[in-house]
């Protein structure tokens, strides 16, 4: 399932944190600005309500590190998650096999970024499209959906991963066009 809040300006961080359990609250309020600490506890909001109305889960949860260091469910090896958020939108993904979610706003890269962390046939996608931004956007939420789909992260192969074996990405624009996501993974999904 996915579980998307793309009304963050109207979130009630203090009633979320009232909800959360203690080791998360504390890793929440790390965060050093109040944009930050609510995207944080929206994300983990969603997931509080995702295991409660999928799985019926509405103990505290706790996470454990699963392979790679991607965070999981202690005590439920069967239920997979990944969250992701951005100034726009906080995004909770659940399934019954290994996932990965990333979403960013629209945003406009440096020609040094897009060097970097692009390979040649994307800079060029992003190059000769008719919206660079949204392009580029879209290839990086792809990238990262499919390495946090195995736990590595920005860790891994960054730049090359789309030219790897990887599940099926599906990606996805907001209808305001404010954000994009993309979802890697074997599991179906509906549309939100």
């Amino acid at each position: 399932m996915i579980y998307i809040n793309d009304h963050l300006q109207d979130f009630d961080l203090d009633a979320a944190l009232e909800t959360m359990p203690q080791w998360r609250r504390q890793i929440t309020l790390q965060y050093k600005n109040d944009l930050l600490r609510r995207q944080s506890a929206a994300a983990f909001a969603l997931l509080q309500t995702a295991l409660a109305e999928q799985y019926n889960i509405t103990d505290p949860i706790r996470f454990i590190t699963a392979q790679h260091g991607k965070p999981a469910l202690e005590g439920h090896p069967d239920i997979h998650f990944n969250l992701s958020h951005c100034l726009e939108a906080a995004i909770c993904v659940v399934a019954d096999q290994p996932i990965g979610v990333d979403i960013e706003h629209i945003r406009h890269p440096s020609n040094s970024m897009i060097a970097y962390v692009m390979t040649p046939d994307e800079q060029r996608q992003i190059n000769h499209a008719d919206q660079p931004d949204f392009e580029f956007t879209r290839i990086w939420t792809r990238k990262e959906a499919a390495l946090k789909h195995t736990g590595d992260g920005l860790q891994g192969n960054f730049r090359d991963i789309l030219s790897l074996p990887h599940p099926p990405i599906t990606t996805r624009v907001s209808p305001d066009r404010r954000y994009i996501y993309s979802i890697c993974t074997n599991a179906k999904l509906p549309t939100p």
